[in-house]
């Protein structure tokens, strides 16, 4: 299933390789949730639970699921935002009544940032587009389930997972001072502490999926550990110049 939102980083290539690291009807707790990439390519074989920290990303989904109609309706009534209305939504977006229109609001904003940001960013129209309208009809939520963790540290809610049999964490870009990805955050966004991530990673009693764009100190990190190299195609590649993406596993 093709996700209605734009990821903030470039989309995953990985997600074909990482569907055959899982077990045929495992539970897979996904952290980090923003777009469903890769979340969605799983759910035809596992049953997906998609944790979030972040409110506003909760609230988005939960509309979809329970008044997918609704939200539509309001996305084709709005339509194409200008110039001049996106900068003014990115500030007041928050403050529309109703989950409803702000989760229009959010998949408008979402549509129409070239970063894919919903409070900052800049305006590009061309993500709007029939197909990405078409992609909000058609999401469906079999075998997913969303959940809104109200810690701050993301690491803090996967720590609290009990059952479930793999602990998943779409990264992304990692960054090399070691101590946060997207440091200027919004309400839509989620920090990265890599040390922490890293520490968390080794001391789990769980199987942990990560998956990063290539970093070279990444090899050096995790190097006692599972790494499958993923070439820009999505195959798995044997060759560090042909890595751009790293799936890592502690399994």
């Amino acid at each position: 299933m093709k996700s209605p939102l734009r990821p903030f980083h470039k989309p995953f290539k990985a997600a074909a390789v990482l569907k055959t690291l899982v077990e045929p009807r495992s539970v897979v707790h996904s952290f980090l949730f923003f777009s469903g990439m890769p979340e969605f390519n799983l759910v035809d074989k596992c049953f997906v639970v998609a944790h979030t920290t972040q409110y506003v990303i909760y609230e988005f989904w939960r509309c979809l699921q329970e008044n997918k109609a609704a939200v539509v309706s309001m996305v084709s009534h709005v339509g194409a935002l200008d110039e001049k209305l996106f900068y003014e939504l990115q500030e007041l977006w928050l403050k529309q009544r109703g989950p409803e229109m702000r989760a229009a609001y959010f998949f408008l904003l979402n549509r129409h940032s070239e970063q894919g940001f919903l409070g900052h960013g800049t305006f590009a129209p061309h993500h709007f587009n029939p197909i990405a309208l078409q992609a909000l009809k058609n999401v469906q939520f079999e075998n997913f389930y969303i959940q809104y963790a109200p810690e701050e540290d993301f690491l803090k809610a996967a720590a609290k997972v009990e059952e479930g049999d793999y602990l998943l964490f779409p990264v992304g870009p990692y960054s090399k001072n070691f101590f946060e990805h997207g440091k200027n955050s919004g309400y839509e966004e989620t920090k990265v502490y890599h040390r922490k991530l890293l520490e968390f990673f080794k001391n789990s009693d769980k199987k942990c999926i990560l998956l990063y764009f290539k970093h070279r100190d990444l090899f050096k990190l995790y190097k006692d550990y599972n790494i499958t190299m993923i070439d820009q195609w999505g195959r798995i590649t044997d060759r560090k110049e042909k890595c751009t993406e790293m799936i890592i596993a502690n399994f």
